[in-house]
Order: C-alpha cells, then structure tokens, then sequence
C-alpha cells in the first residue's frame, strides 16, 4: 500500500514530516523508506511537492541520488508556481490526491495543517534532528502542542547585495552607516539608476517584510521584541516597532517607480541588468538573480557580435 506521508519544507527553506493524507490510515510510526526498503517488498512510489519551480535541476540530482541509496523508493517531483502553491496544496490535503512529501512554509504558514491534523510530528522519529540549532527548529514547531513537524532544508540569510560596478562609476563606496545608505541611495537616484530593487505587486507583497527586517530588524530590537511580544509585553504599536516601519517609507522614494506593480521577475531583472544598485532579499535569491544576469550578459554579448545594418 502507497504510504501517505506529507514531508514539510519549512519556510525561508526547512522540511517537516507531516501526517496521513485523508482517506489513509495512520502510517506516522513507520517510515516509507523502511517499506521501500525491505527486501522483497513491492516498490515504493513518493510524490514531492514544491513551489521552487526553479529547482526542478537540482531535485532531479537530488533524488536520483537518493533513489541509489533506497532501490525499493521512487520520488516523483511535481513544483509548481510560487503564487499558486498554497491553494494547490491546501486543496490536495483536503482530499485523497496531495503529496507524499511537501515543501511547506515555516512559523505561522505551518500552523493551520498542523491544527488540521495533516503533518506527522517528527519528535523521536528523526535522529538527525538533535543536530539543528534549536533556533532554527522554531520555525517547524506547532505553537500549541511544541512539536517538531519540519526537518531544516536551507539556512537563509538576508542581505542586501549590490552592484559593485555601479559603485564604483558613481564614486560610492560601501555605506557603514544609515546615512551613508541615505547619501548613497540618493546620488544614485540623481545619477538616473535605481538604488533599490523592490518589488511591491500583488504577488510580491511577502517580499515587503524581508526588506522590513533587513532594514528594521534592529531599530525594532528583533528577537527580545518578538519574545515580549508573544509575551503580551509589547505590541506593533510601540514606539520602536513604529519607527522601524518609518525607516521603510523613508527608503520609499528611493524605490522602483510605481513600486506597488512591479513583481519579483522585474526587480531580478532591474539588478541583473544594472538598472538598480541594490537588492534587499535573501540568499535564497541569488541562482534566479545569478541566472538573469548570465542571460543578460549572453544577449548582450549577441547584440555586439550582430552587424550593423547596410
């Protein structure tokens, strides 16, 4: 029998086990690698789902690798649109037809498939998970029962990267200091170049608090906020939180026109081509932003090779 088991890839990247699909019977106390694996035993067929349509490459290695390692396993990777991935899945694990092993959200995107009942906790079950900081566990956990319902894919880190080239022809170096961003980004601005690539539209909007937290995070007192705020101690109305959303519409102006319709392809594309200095976002960014800027430079180099016309 086909083993239902929902793995969870938990937010800014971290995978989670999760329960029985619906319709199944509980299988959450035994692996489907033991089943696969078992000599003699039928062939064990997983499906993965994802919303990183741009990774499609790297599980095809992935998994063939793995699929060496436990014969009696296959794994059907299935990505789709980022956009489209929470409706697709929450209507998939309702019914009888979602995945085996699913990329999910961490923290709060976690929550309502773990209240529904829907992911496995994993606590005692993966031994590989006493090795993770206990931090970054956080974001797998259910806020009621505690429980471990994610395995960690992917540590991100947020940045800001920037065009050295773009720097350096406007005689700008690296700002240490708030107000060196300031005078940067505006002598950019004068220069005609973006200094921010943000993107706003509507389905960019979960980029805007990434920008907040890389600008924001220390004028609001990251961690120690967020722990008084869970506590009832603190609320989004104090007076450091405010400010720190205040330094946000302070950068507005510096931002792309029309920011609120501009989507993520537009902004990857604005730093890619050296239309924008800089880039608040992640690592999980830089292969789309690594890949938009080699296509970039290939058809540039195109367009230079091309005769003139006669």
């Amino acid at each position: 029998m086909k083993r239902r088991w929902i793995a969870g890839a938990i937010g800014v990247l971290a995978v989670a086990l999760a329960a029985c699909a619906p319709g199944q019977g509980s299988t959450a106390q035994s692996g489907a690698s033991e089943q696969g694996d078992k000599a003699g035993g039928d062939k064990v067929t997983l499906s993965l789902w994802s919303w990183r349509v741009e990774d499609v490459k790297a599980y095809e290695k992935i998994l063939a690798t793995f699929e060496k390692s436990h014969p009696k396993i296959h794994v059907e990777f299935k990505p789709f649109q980022a956009t489209e991935y929470p409706n697709i899945l929450a209507t998939g694990l309702s019914g009888t037809a979602g995945p085996d092993v699913a990329q999910l959200k961490s923290y709060g995107g976690l929550q309502p498939l773990v209240e529904a009942g829907q992911l496995v906790p994993l606590d005692g079950k993966v031994e590989a998970l006493s090795g993770f900081d206990a931090k970054l566990l956080e974001g797998a956990k259910g806020h009621k029962d505690g429980k471990i319902y994610g395995v960690p894919f992917a540590y991100q880190t947020l940045q800001v990267l920037y065009n050295k080239k773009l720097f350096g022809d406007n005689g700008i170096q690296p700002p240490a200091t708030w107000d060196d961003m300031i005078a940067a980004a505006g002598k950019l601005k004068a220069a005609g170049v973006t200094p921010f690539a943000v993107a706003a539209g509507p389905d960019a909007t979960w980029t805007l608090p990434i920008v907040h937290e890389i600008f924001g995070n220390a004028r609001y007192g990251s961690t120690k906020f967020r722990d008084a705020l869970l506590r009832g101690e603190k609320k989004f109305t104090d007076p450091d939180f405010t400010a720190s959303i205040k330094l946000i519409k302070d950068l507005e102006p510096y931002f792309p026109k029309d920011v609120v319709a501009v989507k993520i392809p537009d902004v990857q594309a604005l730093f890619a081509t050296g239309k924008a200095a800089m880039y608040p976002t992640g690592s999980f960014d830089l292969a789309p932003v690594l890949a938009a800027t080699r296509a970039w430079i290939s058809a540039s180099s195109r367009c230079r090779r091309r005769p003139a016309p006669r």
